[in-house]
């Protein structure tokens, strides 16, 4: 017993000293500033106006609110968000690792479970974006480890661990299922749960003490999940007059995408379903739709096509991904979001214009819709759904910075702000610095500063340079300077000031500059330091061992199913297994579905918030593998 315990405290100490570790290893990142107004950038504009504050547009509620409520949070506590993510992803992973050892009583196999999780390729990179995706990863690693010490305690709910496991479990449920539109997928394992509860009812449902384990598990989180449905609709009914969770599921809105992709006006290229002939049909069906044509054709409809063209490589169409933005965008344009009321009106004549020629027989209409957001044509995209699920399977068995999109700060210069200020900044991604002399007069206040940045380096002229006559040194720096729109200005001790542009300067010479002050610049070095992020190192390593992870973590999966089926155990841990196996595989699915239907999915923030699922799917495997080969001998 004695020494059990000291290896339990060993075991804590480790987790410990490598969640400081890791912690550190990100500790000098921020979050990418992008501009990018229908993803990270809304997220962060919609935490600035405090969630459903400012003027309405046909951007005010795009997406749900979870996210921004999350960076509204991190803003207002004061710690950085990129810290904050991490700070919880850590202790996601060892609430999830500390659960999981109660039922299988493997330090082992605990410890590595955090040690995968924790350094994992992809949430070092993509939890450097504002992204709803971080948020639900963390929260899957919660809900997982909650619903474990559920079980865990289900003779003691007395227990302050079982109280703390519900109210985490609970809440979980309904963040996550309302952080991204995807919900369903997160549910799917309850929903699974509960068809296996009643064939077990008696366990379940009867025998149970006030069905202590049903109860908690299968009936309050979608108690919850309605509850938030209905409190999110509540206000976004009382800020647009319509009652939803969000913009996109506005039923005239809806309807129209709808009866807009039901238009079989012959086959469409991949990826294409409101081709260029469909919405040509549809303009001569509905004369509300026709409003909008010219912002479809020329105005929006060219940026839409183009950004659509560049993912695709489909020229002259707006592929699915695109086209439901493109609408949008349109409408807007016309007019028709100067009351959401109004615009949801428009769509919904636009749909009944439509599905009134299915009806008269003037147009012909494809087979059932199961999604607005789904071409309908399922025998076009159905054949490569095969390859797709291979393709999005690998995003998972072989973690590759490959699969991660790269992306700079891209954001403008009042975005930026907005993003320091929701999401904080703890390091400069990069600064200059030059030497050189100018020619004005002695006490001449000479600053250099970027469009991006206040004036952080300033200096009076009080050198004189011995090598030319007449000038004085400046030795000046600006943090995360744009070096594009950097300036060097001077006011001369009479008050007299001017600028110059620093890329008008010759580099390594001399520049004449005319203007209110005529004076002299020379350029004797001009240094970009870039800041060194502690991970490249590592991060180098981790994406070369992951992917042979991948290798062995198949036939482990794969064992992990049949054994226990000829065995004849099907115990908590089986289930559990099998419960994370269907998390994950529901997940591949729908982004197998997207990827083959509307437009390349094969991106790693898709399939990140499955991580928590796979690698406890992984690691239970190698359990049971492990528990018969001990058997064995």
């Amino acid at each position: 017993m004695k020494k059990n315990n000291i290896l339990k405290n060993i075991f804590w100490i480790l987790l410990c000293l490598i969640s400081i570790y890791r912690l550190y290893l990100t500790g000098d990142r921020d979050i990418i500033q992008l501009n990018s107004p229908h993803d990270e950038y809304w997220y962060i504009n919609n935490a600035k106006n405090n969630i459903f504050g400012g003027e309405y547009t046909h951007m005010s509620y795009i997406h749900l609110p979870i996210y921004s409520i999350w960076l509204k949070f991190s803003s207002l506590i004061g710690i950085p968000t990129r810290f904050l993510i991490d700070l919880f992803w850590v202790l996601a992973t060892a609430y999830l690792v500390y659960s999981i050892i109660k039922i299988i009583n493997n330090y082992i196999i605990g410890l590595l479970l955090f040690i995968y999780l924790i350094f994992h390729p992809y949430i070092f990179e993509i939890f450097d974006r504002a992204l709803s995706e971080t948020l639900l990863t963390v929260i899957s690693a919660f809900v997982i480890a909650s619903a474990i010490e559920i079980w865990n305690n289900r003779n003691n709910t007395r227990n302050l661990r079982w109280k703390f496991a519900v109210v985490i479990y609970v809440a979980g449920c309904a963040f996550g299922y309302h952080t991204r539109s995807e919900g369903i997928v997160f549910v799917v394992p309850i929903m699974t749960l509960f068809i296996y509860s009643i064939f077990y009812r008696k366990q379940w449902w009867i025998k149970s003490q006030k069905f202590k384990i049903a109860l908690p598990l299968l009936i309050y989180p979608f108690i919850s999940i309605i509850t938030l449905s209905i409190l999110i609709s509540t206000i976004h009914y009382a800020k647009t007059g319509i009652y939803a969770r969000y913009d996109l599921e506005h039923p005239g809105y809806l309807n129209a995408l709808t009866a807009i992709n039901k238009i079989n006006a012959g086959q469409t290229e991949k990826y294409v379903t409101a081709s260029k002939n469909v919405l040509s049909v549809a303009y001569e069906e509905s004369e509300t739709l026709n409003e909008i044509r010219q912002y479809l054709d020329n105005e929006s409809g060219k940026m839409w096509r183009k950004i659509s063209e560049d993912s695709t490589g489909i020229k002259g169409e707006i592929a699915n991904g695109w086209f439901y933005w493109a609408l949008r965008d349109a409408a807007y344009q016309a007019g028709w979001y100067k009351d959401p009321k109004y615009a949801n009106n428009k769509f919904k004549r636009v749909s009944e214009e439509i599905v009134n020629s299915y009806k008269s027989g003037k147009i012909k209409a494809k087979s059932y819709a199961i999604s607005p957001f789904l071409d309908p044509d399922y025998s076009k995209w159905i054949k490569n759904l095969p390859i797709s699920i291979i393709n999005v399977t690998d995003l998972i068995l072989y973690p590759s910075s490959n699969f991660i999109q790269k992306v700079e700060d891209s954001a403008t210069i009042d975005q930026k702000y907005i993003y320091t200020e929701i999401t904080g900044k703890r390091r400069e991604a990069s600064k200059f610095q030059f030497k050189g002399w100018i020619k004005l007069p002695e006490r001449t206040l000479v600053q250099l500063k970027a469009s991006n940045v206040n004036i952080k380096d300033m200096e009076f002229l009080t050198k004189k340079r011995p090598d030319v006559q007449g000038a004085y040194s400046i030795n000046l720096e600006i943090p995360n300077g744009d070096i594009q729109t950097a300036k060097i200005k001077y006011q001369t001790p009479d008050g007299k000031s001017d600028e110059v542009m620093f890329k008008d300067l010759k580099m390594g010479g001399v520049t004449d500059i005319k203007g209110q002050i005529d004076t002299q610049i020379g350029i004797d070095s001009l240094n970009i330091y870039k800041s060194k992020k502690r991970l490249e190192k590592l991060n180098k390593v981790l994406n070369s061992i992951y992917p042979y992870i991948g290798y062995i973590a198949l036939p482990i999966i794969i064992l992990g199913i049949i054994i226990p089926l000829l065995n004849n155990k099907i115990n908590c841990c089986y289930i559990l297994f099998i419960l994370c196996t269907i998390a994950v595989s529901s997940r591949v699915l729908l982004i197998s579905v997207i990827d083959s239907s509307s437009y390349n999915g094969i991106q790693a923030r898709y399939i990140l918030p499955a991580i928590p699922a796979y690698a406890l799917m992984l690691f239970i495997g190698l359990q049971i593998i492990l528990k018969e080969l001990v058997k064995s001998k």
